[in-house]
């Protein structure tokens, strides 16, 4: 164990050598000669590897020389690694000098941006020693017999899963800011920014419908970009685009709870199995890069669920407090949150009804009165916290405004107003934004005023909608592999539920699914993109967990079969790289065929009109959606081909042509030549 020791001492040593002798060997910049000819900078990170490596040398020297003190900073080495959080912060840090060091020697490697190269190729010889200091300390951790032996199979398998779970979350991030690049404002952004931007600066005031606060953690980063200096970041953080990186840091988040939660219910496999069909999910990586509100209602939503069940199964003070205020922040994410509270007293009424027949019959009826106090004073927890958080999000803008001052706009709210006309006076103990946008939210799916015609499979429907609309829309832009293995987890689950707990467990994945389910392809009449759909997959995703259950004493074939599907979901969504929004599946095989399934938010949401631009500027004869029907290179937005605001605005197009290409899998190219023209219109 000492020669092991000792060589990974001096492998770490080694390391620093390296970086040092790469700093020392870098050429540098006459104009900025600080000490020894090196910058400022330079002779800090070359003061900054000797002084962390010469105590390394120095303990390498002092045990060659002294057993005695080797096998003291063994006994050392063994005490602290005996205590379990010393251990966890090794492997954390350990893992973390290895994603950070990669990461930048990464951008070193490949960025063009010159001032960006400059300074992470100067940072490059440190961030390699971080990487190999990260990578010995894992190994030594996983082969030493330093650690008890009834701790080292528990942090073997800590480590991979660790590093695992790192990676997978490593990749996740490296997908989503790269697939962004130069990628436009989407439709709805700039007004969630700009919303995001009222709330910093104090002011709440709707001026639409369904901006709500968390987009001011958005509006943050060029908040900030005015106490940043230098003349490289500046610019970048003050462009509102800047914010996007915060949703993204936000999914990750909602990825790792998934993978917790699967963990949780399935064991590791099926943790891991959960996030991979997470990071993924084509829809979710779309909309994880936007400065929209849907991943925040996915996130807060799946939060609210998993913190209630953790208080479910058992219940004390601290786990009360923390569901109720994730039960109140999901409020400021998108108000499809106010469906949680009919949604979670369901969840406790099925779980303690078995308990109430059960008392009923042994005629116990002291423990039902009892229940239904105990359920009445958590239900007032969870309401008065939620008022409260709903309150400080909305700044308690006109809080307590009696509802008679209210200009409701929805039918369903001046049908409210009209029937508590006798004590209109009352104040509401809710912002009045807050109902205001909730007013405004229904007034607009009953209207459908303001996102145009609903579009499926070719019908344009002004006013009205398709039943069934999400299940459609998800069979094209879902996935095939993951359409699989969640029937599969439904199908395993109804053939084996002996293997589960549905009212403890099972009931807080399944109930949201079905509830949401029925709701927005029955009753929710915005259909206009897949992203209002996203808050049910994370259930499913951590439901399917449960495919893996048992995965060691899974048969062979199935494994493979599992594997097989995961390696093909995985070149789909890679080889969509790096269109998400306008993501179709094998079944919509020809891009130039999407039109005619579906549009808007599932197409064309404005995200692809910078290579729109750079196309009509190297094309100056390429011409963009002509008002009147001729040839030569036409280009159209799929939206208006198939008519989402005027059905036959483009139908002379439509119904005779077809396109030849797209730019960015988005836009319609039309080559037309005078002859098929005229074959068509005549002379």
């Amino acid at each position: 164990m000492r020669k092991t020791f000792r060589l990974y001492n001096f492998l770490i040593f080694l390391g620093g050598v390296i970086a040092l002798c790469w700093l020392l060997v870098i050429p540098g910049d006459a104009k900025n000669s600080w000490l020894l000819g090196f910058s400022r900078n330079r002779a800090l990170l070359i003061l900054f590897v000797f002084m962390c490596d010469l105590p390394i040398a120095i303990l390498l020297t002092l045990g060659y020389r002294n057993q005695e003190m080797d096998e003291k900073m063994l006994c050392i080495a063994k005490e602290k690694l005996s205590n379990k959080a010393f251990l966890k912060a090794i492997i954390f840090f350990s893992l973390l000098e290895i994603i950070v060091g990669a990461l930048i020697l990464l951008i070193a490697i490949v960025t063009e941006d010159n001032y960006l190269q400059g300074v992470f190729s100067r940072l490059a010889p440190l961030m390699l020693w971080a990487v190999i200091n990260g990578v010995l300390t894992l190994l030594f951790l996983y082969f030493s017999d330093l650690i008890p032996k009834n701790k080292q199979s528990i942090i073997r398998i800590q480590i991979l899963e660790t590093a695992l779970l790192s990676i997978l979350l490593l990749f996740f991030l490296t997908i989503n800011t790269g697939s962004i690049q130069n990628k436009s404002y989407t439709a709805d952004e700039f007004r969630h920014y700009r919303y995001g931007r009222n709330m910093l600066e104090l002011n709440s005031s709707r001026f639409d419908d369904s901006k709500m606060p968390l987009s001011a953690l958005n509006a943050i980063p060029k908040k900030i970009s005015y106490l940043i200096s230098n003349q490289y970041l500046y610019p970048r953080f003050a462009d509102p685009l800047s914010g996007r990186i915060i949703t993204i840091g936000f999914s990750m988040l909602i990825a790792y709870f998934i993978y917790r939660w699967a963990k949780l219910l399935y064991g590791a496999p099926a943790g891991f199995f959960a996030l991979f069909l997470y990071i993924f999910d084509p829809n979710i990586i779309a909309h994880s890069r936007l400065i929209t509100t849907d991943i925040y209602a996915v996130g807060m939503i799946l939060l609210t669920l998993y913190t209630f069940w953790l208080f479910c199964n058992n219940p004390n003070l601290k786990k009360l407090l923390i569901s109720a205020i994730v039960l109140g922040v999901c409020q400021l994410a998108k108000y499809t949150g106010a469906y949680l509270y009919p949604l979670l007293l369901t969840i406790a009424l099925i779980r303690v009804f078995p308990a109430w027949i059960a008392s009923f019959r042994n005629k116990k009826y002291l423990m039902i009165l009892k229940d239904i106090k105990s359920g009445v004073n958590y239900a007032l927890v969870f309401l008065t916290i939620s008022v409260v958080i709903i309150n400080i999000g909305f700044l308690f803008n006109r809080t307590f405004t009696p509802i008679k001052d209210y200009s409701f706009r929805s039918e369903l709210f001046q049908s409210i107003q009209v029937k508590l006309s006798k004590i209109g006076f009352m104040p509401v103990p809710v912002p009045y934004p807050y109902l205001e946008g909730l007013d405004w939210v229904k007034q607009r799916e009953q209207t459908g005023a303001g996102y145009g015609n609903t579009y499926l499979f070719g019908e344009v429907r002004e006013g009205k909608g398709f039943n069934g609309y999400f299940i459609y829309a998800s069979l094209l832009k879902v996935p095939i592999s993951t359409q699989i293995f969640i029937l599969l987890a439904l199908s395993l689950y109804l053939l084996g539920q002996k293997e589960f707990n549905f009212t403890k467990n099972e009931i807080f994945l399944l109930l949201p699914v079905g509830f949401f389910f029925i709701y927005f392809n029955f009753f929710f009449r915005t259909q206009i993109g897949i992203r209002f759909y996203l808050i049910i997959f994370p259930f499913l995703y951590i439901f399917s967990g449960g495919l893996v259950l048992k995965w060691a004493s899974m048969r062979k074939d199935r494994q493979i079969f599992t594997f097989g599907l995961m390696i093909y979901l995985g070149v789909s969504v890679l080889f969509a790289y790096p269109n998400y929004i306008s993501y179709f599946n094998e079944l919509v095989w020809d891009p130039r065929n999407a039109h005619k399934y579906l549009i808007d938010s599932n197409l064309d949401w404005n995200q692809a009109e910078t290579q729109l631009y750079q196309y009509l500027k190297t094309n100056p004869t390429a011409q963009f959606q002509p008002e009147q029907p001729t040839f030569g290179t036409i280009v159209v937005s799929p939206n208006d081909l198939a008519g989402m605001w005027y059905v036959d605005e483009f139908q002379w197009l439509r119904d005779n042509f077809y396109p030849q290409a797209t730019i960015d899998e988005v836009y319609l190219i039309y080559e037309i030549s005078e002859a098929e023209f005229e074959k068509v219109f005549g002379q």
